[in-house]
């Protein structure tokens, strides 16, 4: 019962899937990053069955690409992107640590977030009209590992990675539930989940499974140098950048690899 309250938790946080209006309790926050990366396994499983309607009913490729490009927006209601755009603006101010953070709670959106974000939707759409080109249904098991891969790694650096020394960044959603996790648990849960994941990867394909990897651990590290940099530790914003990040590359890879 309290895996399932933690999950639909979980799903509630992080996606607009309807859940159970239950009364949450701090200590349904505690193995919430747990079930972060299961998010990412829906997302995958819908865009799965989406290229399976796509190959039965002929649609064309450019229409499946827009469809599957849109899916993550549909289910987390662009959540991630918008700490995407948000922090997109903020690193093309050139400000100090605390402009950026400011710049992160400004509700505003700016020319520079809506520039890059037309550019990752359009390569995400590339990316996507390849996929549906040139995978086969076997091939295509990589993409629930690309979403729960961004998830777990991003639940992993929530965890670890030092928070922003900032009044607004500590009351962040992130620090809170951060605050409550129980994090030895969680961690570990986590790593275990990483290690499936990477395994099934492999096992797909080495090469292919290898240089996806090998993206999401350079983003990863890119992320953990930028965040204590730029902005002196992660916010929400910042977690939400780096799952869409790494998810591209991952997705480019796949793309290009296959």
């Amino acid at each position: 019962m309290k895996f399932l309250r933690t999950l639909c938790l979980a799903f509630s946080m992080y996606s607009r899937i309807p859940m159970p209006q239950l009364e949450y309790r701090e200590e349904d926050m505690r193995y919430v990053f747990l079930c972060f990366p299961i998010v990412g396994a829906v997302i995958g499983a819908i865009e799965i069955l989406w290229f399976a309607i796509y190959k039965k009913c002929g649609f064309s490729s450019v229409f499946f690409a827009s469809a599957a490009a849109a899916i993550p927006i549909f289910v987390t209601g662009g959540f991630h992107m918008d700490g995407f755009m948000d922090t997109t603006d903020a690193l093309s101010s050139f400000g100090n640590h605390e402009k950026k953070l400011e710049i992160l709670k400004d509700s505003h959106v700016g020319a520079f977030a809506v520039i890059w974000c037309c550019v990752y939707m359009l390569l995400n759409f590339g990316a996507y009209y390849e996929i549906g080109a040139r995978l086969n249904m076997t091939q295509m098991s990589f993409i629930p590992l690309t979403y729960t891969l961004s998830r777990a790694t991003s639940a992993i650096a929530a965890i670890t990675f030092p928070s922003a020394a900032h009044n607004n960044a500590a009351k962040s959603s992130l620090a809170e539930v951060k605050k409550a996790s129980a994090q030895r648990a969680v961690l570990a849960g986590l790593l275990i989940c990483l290690v499936i994941i990477i395994s099934a990867a492999l096992a797909l394909n080495l090469l292919t499974g290898a240089v996806m990897l090998l993206l999401c651990g350079s983003a990863f590290l890119y992320y953990y140098k930028m965040s204590q940099k730029q902005f002196g530790g992660t916010t929400g914003d910042l977690s939400g950048w780096y799952l869409q990040v790494s998810e591209l590359a991952m997705l480019l890879a796949i793309a290009c690899m296959l």
